[in-house]
């Protein structure tokens, strides 16, 4: 059972920290994985999909759709940039075959590799001098920030979450009851 700890009390300015840390964090990811998108003339979230393929977070194109919560033909785009550049596959799925799945082909496969060793040297290098627990406990707090819910029995803070529109809701949903 996890420890239970005291709001933190943050300042303005300290809050204000943290949000422009995410915001640079997210610009410097974007560079770090700009030499992909250049090399293969991807948009700009292709070397994301790619390692979410990759790592079997998203199997249908809907999937891709929810996850990024953008418009279907943004990513219809962005998924034919990846099917030009031969690192995508649509297959027909095993489990029903009126849909399709995304699959990574081995050019595909290596540039995920890529991706994935490009993004660990930036995380390794910014954050060398700090302990492997404190990192990993960093890494955990992000994933909290993220993903934790109103009523999480896990959840450290009970600061309202942001209201998610309903075509959100909807969506996110649809792409859990399709696994």
């Amino acid at each position: 059972m996890k420890k239970a700890h005291a709001h933190p009390r943050l300042s303005a300015k300290e809050t204000g920290l943290i949000a422009q840390g995410f915001t640079l964090a997210n610009r410097l990811l974007r560079q770090t994985t700009s030499g992909v998108t250049l090399d293969y003339n991807l948009g700009p979230r292709g070397a994301w999909i790619v390692r979410l393929i990759a790592g079997g977070k998203v199997i249908h194109p809907l999937d891709v759709t929810n996850f990024f919560e953008i418009s279907r033909s943004v990513i219809s785009d962005e998924l034919a940039r990846l099917l030009k550049a031969r690192l995508i596959l649509y297959r027909k799925s095993r489990r029903d075959g009126r849909r399709v799945e995304l699959a990574l082909t081995a050019l595909g496969e290596k540039v995920s590799r890529r991706v994935r060793k490009e993004i660990g040297q930036l995380i390794n290098q910014r954050f060398v001098s700090y302990a492997r627990d404190e990192v990993l406990s960093f890494g955990r707090m992000l994933d909290h920030f993220v993903f934790a819910q109103i009523g999480d029995p896990s959840a450290q803070n009970k600061l309202p979450q942001p209201a998610i529109p309903a075509k959100r809701r909807r969506n996110r949903a649809r792409a859990a009851a399709h696994p």
